[in-house]
């Protein structure tokens, strides 16, 4: 090799030519989002910072350009101009709960769509040490707070406290907290299963309930309001565990013409009971469950079930999180409630997939 080979030549030797392979992408700027959509330079960053004063469709609009343009935004450079970090902390009570992961899974989706980081904890068997983790995390710049699924009460107080002025979310009860709050409403799921059984005919009701479970009571008290206003009792049977307080109840399960219970579980429960007896799923005994939880798509009969809605509570309190980051929704606090969805599937009769 020549010595005196310039450097810049021999760089140019190492790499490939663009003539010998594709060339590389140049990075999508703002002005490049501006130019796709017509807006302002000035339109199109208030819009991708989630500015108060854009409307709903420029910021669509801008959006879908990103997207199409396939726009990657610098947070480094966004949180100079906002002051913000663009990141949130989400706590979850218990990944392996079905409700929690689907609640996470929309607040994932719609942060996602927003362009926010989320930080996610759980608080697990060791609550002290989720409230160490979430010390630590609030002790950076984090933009806002949020709770996906059920944590212990003080948890919630805590991760208030914590928060200080920054926006926190919930996504469970939280005695003693306020704060915009995402709920399902349990009353409405029992009242879905109810009319579910009256639709098909069934006259002869048998509802589990699990015991200790205040989420349940409510789901019991909207089966039982809809069975009152058709003029029938139900047989209401209290369960302490799943398949032990299902197997004390043949003779009820035999009479039933349609089982209800409080959660999957209860109902997978007896669903298998019935099976033993002779009793066909979805042909001479109707079975639905309350949670919607994966095992009902699996089984050899696939369980009817209620959708609580978790992935849509997710997506709405993420949403709601960042508006109120971003001073978009100012105000008091509120409390929704959303609702559930049947979903019909071989024990109530429906066509199997």
């Amino acid at each position: 090799m020549d010595a005196a080979r310039p450097i810049a030549s021999l760089h140019r030797s190492c790499f490939p030519s663009a003539a010998s392979g594709p060339p590389m992408r140049r990075r999508v700027t703002i002005d490049d989002i501006s130019r796709y959509t017509g807006l302002s330079r000035g339109t199109v960053s208030r819009a991708m910072n989630d500015r108060p004063d854009v409307s709903e469709r420029t910021r669509a609009r801008v959006l879908e350009a990103c997207r199409a343009l396939r726009y990657v935004p610098s947070r480094a450079a966004r949180s100079l101009t906002t002051g913000r970090s663009d990141a949130v902390v989400a706590l979850v009570g218990d990944l392996r709960a079905p409700f929690a992961v689907a609640c996470l899974r929309g607040v994932l989706r719609q942060a996602d769509r927003l362009r926010y980081a989320v930080y996610v904890t759980e608080q697990g068997d060791d609550p002290a040490g989720a409230q160490e983790r979430i010390i630590e995390l609030t002790g950076d710049r984090i933009d806002g707070l949020l709770v996906a699924g059920q944590v212990e009460g003080r948890l919630c107080a805590q991760l208030c406290e914590a928060a200080g002025q920054r926006p926190l979310v919930v996504c469970c009860r939280a005695e003693g907290v306020r704060c915009d709050t995402y709920l399902p409403d349990h009353p409405e799921a029992g009242r879905l299963v109810a009319r579910c059984l009256l639709s098909h005919g069934r006259r002869h009701l048998l509802y589990l309930h699990r015991l200790g479970d205040a989420e349940a009571a409510e789901r019991l008290a909207g089966f039982r309001r809809v069975c009152a206003d058709a003029g029938i009792t139900p047989t209401i049977l209290a369960a302490a565990d799943d398949t032990a307080t299902v197997e004390q109840h043949v003779a009820g399960l035999r009479e039933a013409d349609g089982i209800a219970a409080s959660d999957d579980r209860l109902a997978i429960a007896a669903l298998w009971a019935c099976a033993r007896l002779g009793r066909t799923p979805g042909v001479e005994v109707l079975l639905l469950g309350q949670g919607n939880t994966p095992a009902c798509e699996v089984l050899p009969w696939p369980l009817t079930s209620v959708d609580f809605g978790g992935e849509e509570i997710g997506q709405r309190a993420m949403e709601t999180l960042v508006a109120r980051i971003n001073g978009r929704r100012v105000g008091a606090a509120s409390v929704t409630h959303v609702a559930p969805r049947l979903m019909e599937r071989a024990t109530t009769g429906a066509a199997r997939p």
